[in-house]
């Protein structure tokens, strides 16, 4: 599926070095490398699979989970499924 991705031409907030959306995949100023944008496609994929909103509820499901049992902000965030399986990608 094409997917356009957008630099910007500052950085993201929150040490967001991007993000993926339904419109397009984000990057924050400098931060459009190949293994990111590799990242983001499968995150992309994952996303249209899903329809969206199912990619998005199962991401934050995983996200609070992790933070429920007692995960940090980072180690929360580095044990969701579909970011464990875009660092393969």
């Amino acid at each position: 599926m094409n997917y356009p991705h957008i630099e910007l031409p500052f950085a993201l907030p929150f040490g967001i070095l991007a993000i993926t959306l339904p419109f397009g995949i984000l990057y924050g100023k400098g931060m459009r490398t190949a293994s990111r944008m590799r990242h983001e496609a499968k995150h992309w994929d994952d996303m249209w699979r899903l329809w969206c909103v199912g990619f998005y509820a199962l991401y934050f499901y995983e996200y609070f989970r992790g933070r429920v049992k007692g995960l940090d902000h980072h180690s929360a965030y580095l044990n969701i499924s579909f970011e464990i399986a875009a660092r393969k990608a």
